[in-house]
Parts: C-alpha cells; structure tokens; sequence
C-alpha cells in the first residue's frame, strides 16, 4: 500500500474505473514514451481503494488487450496482475 499513500506520479497512475478506448491508449502511450509506469484500476485519485466487479476486470482486461494492439503504435503488450 505505500504506492497508494504516496500518490500518483509520473509512473503510477490511479483511475477508478476506464471505459474510454481512446484515455487508456493515452495513458499506455505516455507510459510507452517514459520509463514505463503503472496504472491501478479500482483505486480513487486520493489512493483510496474502490476496487472492481469481476465484471469490470474481465471487461477491463478485454479492452486493454484491444487497446494496446489497436490503438497503439507500434503494438505494446502490457502485464496485468489482479490483487
């Protein structure tokens, strides 16, 4: 947890949820241009933990899988853990 209390940064993002095709290649793509990063899903802008449905993981693994091969240019295979 000491990610979460330390804030985002260039590196470690937060988002709630992502529904948007178009913010999460925005996202990918500045991790891409940088020195990587990471992007926690289920997690409020203060650090708070909101977590996600199973619903909302498998649809989120689907549209990252989609994002990172359709909008991204050149392709990127981004790694999911699910804690």
């Amino acid at each position: 947890m000491t990610i979460l209390s330390q804030g985002e940064d260039s590196l470690n993002q937060f988002k709630k949820n992502i529904t948007n095709a178009d913010s999460l290649a925005a996202e990918i793509i500045a991790f891409s241009n940088g020195q990587g990063g990471r992007l926690f899903l289920g997690v409020d802008d203060d650090g708070t933990v909101i977590g996600l449905s199973k619903e909302d993981i498998q649809r989120i693994n689907q549209l990252l899988s989609n994002t990172a091969s359709q909008y991204v240019l050149p392709a990127v295979n981004p790694t999911t853990i699910i804690t």
